[in-house]
């Protein structure tokens, strides 16, 4: 929480005065303070680093720029960066990825193309490589053999790109002309060494005519034509005015309105392009003060109406036309000066300055940046504030700090910060009667400071004040320059100071006839009305001095039905009021002071450990926090979060630190406090370019990754299993503030919320087309246009419209199959039914009106038992005629060996009356063979046929049948040792007709083969 929720039961006894004259010494000190910020106008800009911690192959940095996507890129000793503000993308020439492997990772000089398609890569002895700038990957090598010119091994230190050409200097002399159609190099210039002496070409200029400008250490400028370098113009160190005996460097430079500005080891020098002179300062584009002479200026970078220059002494911004100049401090510490004070190159895009060091890349998010920590003094006094207990403004341009360990005098515009003589702890300040700043401490009282910057009792100047030597304040206000209100921190209640009377009078929970409700107070403020707000723990009051009436609000939290509690600070916008309410939220009041919304957790609010609350402007709220600053949108109700990331010193606050002005907002804690520019956090939010950077598709053991900025529409296979969608967003200010969503149109409408995550991961997703949206939000909460990628899942082979088609035919014809083999089935059961009823008809019947005939014969007496033995005989057979049908119909006996058996019972009997011997008989491997129903009934028929034959015709004494293999059928054979005939003149009977006519039935074919003398064969085989 705070300091003070754990120091309230302190008691303190206090008594403090200052006289006049050393009051007006004071303030005569604090003007002579505050004048120090025009004098040495000094920037504080707080710098990120990006080392190799973070990702950068190298902290040596040797060039920054910006693509036309917005990607940064990093040449560095070790390799190439590519840089979106979270991920760092390394090139050089061991990656194991060979879409990042560049010809050598010792890179010197990186450029862009005129058409802004292609990343150009020189290293220092390999030569040339060539990236896509929207796919991020390495399309091209161009080795570069400088022995073909020379048998020396150079140097590459610098290039230049141009439409038809790279013009590439060398650490040597030698300037070597890369042909961009040809794609080979050639020989464009050599600086021919004297007396041992090697000519480096630092930098390489191509201006709009053609001409080519070399920067020569030790020699100077080189002006010659890329069609015609026969004829070149030359400034030396004396035409450029160098005097001392040191060789000269040539560090960098800038193009401004016709005028080359160079970086020298020697200071800046201005060429005027068109005629190759020198300029004097007030000639020149800069007004380069006398300070910067002879100053080694490493490197320079264009900013408004300005010059961004890194020298020996540090960074300083110079006005173009007046030449007047401020100090950055690119730091939040002081001790970090060093980080920056070997600079390789600088870089401008946008309001960023990006600076390559020995250390790594320095990135300065905004040179606009609406917060600005001090912690420590930066004169190099080694002054620090470790506590900021409460804040009060005391000029201009500085600030009384009350701390743990004593009181400070901090100048925000230069940063320098003196320490008060005293040691106690101090709860409050304020400024009171002509313009003393009282302060409340520990231990000592009240106290008055004085001009050089010590502290008196205050009861020596006003000595009414006498009063409080017992108490500590820990809040205060003015009405009308004459009636001051202090409240206690030692709920004592509140203390009314009438400077004209000279008197004070209590007000706390015992006094009449107003009387307050707690004497527990954590702030007063004074509305536009002149009413005094009383904000203690449990309940807020209102003080109307003029008429001595005291109002008690009615706040109650609707959420616990509990009065709100632990009011920490109040402000006022367009007549309503909103209170800080430590563990509750931002309170809003209505015009009738009535609560009209809570702000908490709902709302997204991550943290309810809320302090000072201040009116940025008509819509907006700052309030600090145990978790950095809350920024407060009351009109669209969105929070924003400014923590460590967004420059603040720390992201812990203290309850009561905290002021302002009409400019500025102060707000303190541990390790100092943070000024707030109000006019800058209130500008509008901007949106950034948000690009799909790559997409990666898991598919079996393999992943695909896909680079490609404008990529609109990818096909994901059909066996992939995860597809990743990486998106960057441009945003280099608040990069670990973004917010980010998603939502897969055609599935659902509804956003998806990433927070600060920056991919997109899709399983399990069915095939069809899909617009993937991806949206990120401003400071403000508003959300960008969405960014959309068209992802088309093939489907399976089982998923595709044909299978699915194929799958639905061969459904119907599997139907339709069974369907037919049903009917056949049912045709062959009603076939079969037919025949037994046939059967039945034919010989049941037959046989049946026989025995009815002879039946009558009997009883009518004609021939009477013959009649008799006939009906008997007919009986028999009926009997069996139907033994085999029923055999038939049974399913259980459906085999090959129940066909032999139903043989035999029908054979031998018969054939034994005859005395003819039957033999029966299968091989074993039919045995259990199955047989249908109308293949049973058949071949029982055919068999039972043909024995008949034989007993009756054949005079034969022996019948054999056999069953044999053949296929997946059998084969019949019925045989006897008979008379036999001659088939081709005995007419065929009905017998051998209805033997091949049942065969056919069953797919079967039945033959006779007879000769006199040799018996008769029947041989029933498949067809």
């Amino acid at each position: 929480m705070g300091y003070f929720l754990f120091t309230r039961k302190y008691t303190c006894y206090i008594s403090l005065i200052l006289n006049k004259s050393s009051q007006l010494l004071f303030l005569f000190g604090l003007v002579i303070f505050s004048l120090q910020s025009y004098s040495q106008t000094k920037l504080f800009l707080p710098l990120t680093k990006i080392e190799t911690t973070d990702g950068l192959s190298s902290p040596n940095v040797r060039k920054i720029l910006q693509d036309s996507y917005g990607f940064m890129w990093f040449a560095t000793q070790d390799g190439l960066n590519r840089f979106d503000g979270v991920k760092i993308t390394q090139y050089n020439a061991i990656v194991t990825d060979a879409k990042h492997a560049i010809l050598g990772s010792d890179v010197f000089d990186i450029g862009i193309d005129t058409d802004n398609k292609y990343l150009w890569c020189l290293a220092a002895y390999e030569g040339l490589s060539k990236i896509d700038i929207q796919t991020g990957i390495v399309v091209a090598k161009y080795p570069i053999k400088i022995q073909e010119f020379s048998g020396t091994k150079f140097w590459f230190k610098c290039m230049n790109i141009t439409r038809q050409s790279i013009l590439i200097g060398t650490n040597e002399g030698v300037v070597i002309k890369f042909n961009l159609k040809t794609e080979k190099p050639e020989l464009f210039y050599t600086i021919k060494p004297s007396n041992d002496t090697h000519y480096p070409v630092d930098k390489i200029y191509h201006d709009s005519n053609n001409n080519v400008w070399l920067l020569v250490s030790n020699y100077g400028i080189v002006k010659t034509n890329e069609n015609n370098n026969a004829q070149s113009t030359y400034l030396t160190s004396k035409d450029l005015h160098i005097k001392s005996n040191t060789p000269l460097q040539f560090l960098g430079f800038a193009i401004l309105d016709d005028v080359m500005v160079i970086c020298t080891s020697e200071g800046i020098r201005q060429i005027n392009l068109d005629n190759m002179t020198v300029l004097n300062k007030k000639a020149g584009v800069i007004n380069i003060p006398e300070w910067f002479n002879n100053k080694a200026i490493y490197a320079i970078a264009e900013t408004e109406n300005s010059v961004l220059l890194s020298c020996s002494e540090g960074f300083f911004l110079i006005e173009n036309k007046t030449g007047a100049y401020s100090q950055i401090i690119f730091s939040k510490f002081y001790d970090d000066k060093n980080w920056v004070k070997i600079t390789n190159c600088v870089f401008k895009s946008g309001e960023s300055i990006w600076i390559g060091s020995q250390f790594g890349v320095g990135w300065v998010k905004n040179i606009k940046t609406p917060y600005m920590s001090f912690f420590n003094s930066m004169d190099g006094s080694g002054i620090k504030i470790s506590h900021s207990i409460t804040l009060c403004k005391a000029t201009d341009s500085s600030l009384i700090v009350c701390a743990d360990d004593g009181l400070y005098v901090a100048n925000y515009f230069t940063g320098v910060i003196i320490k008060i003589k005293t040691s106690d702890t101090y709860f409050h300040a304020f400024k009171g009667p002509h313009n003393n700043i009282i302060a409340s401490g520990l231990n000592t009282g009240l106290k008055i400071v004085v001009n050089n910057f010590s502290i008196i009792p205050a009861d020596k100047i006003f000595p009414e004040l006498a009063f409080l030597k017992n108490d500590v304040l820990i809040s205060s206000q003015c009405l009308d320059n004459s009636i001051y209100f202090l409240a206690s921190q030692n709920q004592k209640g509140l203390y009314i100071w009438d400077i004209n009377s000279k008197k004070i009078i209590k007000l706390n929970t015992e006094s009449k006839p107003v009387r307050l409700k707690s004497n527990v107070i954590n702030r007063l403020f004074l509305d536009s009305k002149k009413r005094l707000w009383i904000l203690c723990d449990n309940v807020v009051s209102i003080y109307d001095y003029k008429k001595g009436t005291l109002e008690n609000l009615d706040l109650i939290n609707p959420f616990n039905k509990e009065p709100l509690s632990i009011n920490m600070d109040i402000c006022e916008i367009n007549g309503e009021f909103w209170i800080a309410s430590y563990g509750t939220g931002i309170v809003q009041l209505n015009r009738n002071q009535k609560i009209k919304r809570i702000f908490s957790v709902n709302e997204g609010l991550n943290n309810l450990g809320l302090y000072k609350i201040h009116k940025l402007n008509d819509s907006m709220l700052i309030s600090s926090s145990n978790n950095g600053i809350y920024a407060l949108n009351i009109t669209s109700g969105k929070w924003i979060n400014y923590l460590i990331a967004n420059h603040l010193l720390r992201n812990n606050f203290e309850e009561t630190s905290g002021c302002e002005d009409d400019q500025y907002i102060f707000l303190g804690g541990i390790n100092g406090f943070t000024k707030i520019d109000k006019k800058l956090l209130s500008r509008d939010k901007k949106f950034y370019e948000l690009f799909f950077s790559s997409i990666q598709i898991n598919h079996g053991y393999k992943i695909t990754d896909t680079l490609n900025l404008l990529l609109h529409k990818i096909e994901v296979p059909s066996n992939s299993t995860q597809v990743v969608v990486n998106f960057s967003y441009l945003d280099y200010f608040r990069i670990n503030t973004k917010l980010f969503r998603y939502r897969l149109l055609e599935l659902n409408e509804k956003w998806n919320e990433l927070a600060r995550s920056r991919s997109v991961t899709l399983m399990g997703t069915p095939p069809g087309k899909y617009t993937l949206q991806v949206q990120a939000a401003n400071e403000d909460g508003i959300w960008s246009e969405p960014k959309e990628l068209i992802l088309v899942y093939l489907p399976k082979c089982y998923q595709t419209w044909w299978f699915k088609l194929l799958v639905f035919l061969s459904t119907v014809g599997i139907i339709y199959a069974f369907y037919r083999y049903r009917i056949r089935q049912i045709k062959k059961q009603h076939e079969i039914r037919k025949n037994i009823a046939t059967d039945l008809h034919d010989d049941l019947g037959s046989t049946l009106n026989s025995v009815k005939v002879f039946t009558n014969l009997a009883i009518s007496g004609v021939k009477q038992e013959e009649s008799l033995q006939q009906v008997k005989d007919n009986l028999t057979e009926a009997t069996m005629s139907l033994r085999d049908m029923i055999w038939v119909l049974d399913d259980s006996l459906d085999t090959v060996d129940e066909l032999i058996t139903r043989l035999k019972q029908f054979a031998i009997p018969v054939a034994t009356a005859s005395n003819i011997e039957t033999i029966i008989k299968a091989d074993s491997e039919v045995n259990s063979r199955q047989l249908t129903k109308e293949e049973k009934r058949n071949l029982f028929l055919i068999c039972k046929e043909a024995i008949n034959n034989s007993i009756k015709y054949s005079g034969a004494n022996k019948i054999d049948v056999a069953i044999i293999a053949s296929g997946k059928k059998i084969q019949i054979v019925v045989a006897d040792n008979g008379k036999g005939f001659n088939v081709d003149e005995v007419k065929k009977g009905y017998g051998l007709k209805n033997m091949q006519y049942r065969a056919g039935q069953i797919k079967y074919k039945a033959s006779l083969v007879s000769s006199p003398g040799n018996g008769t064969q029947v041989e029933i085989k498949p067809a």
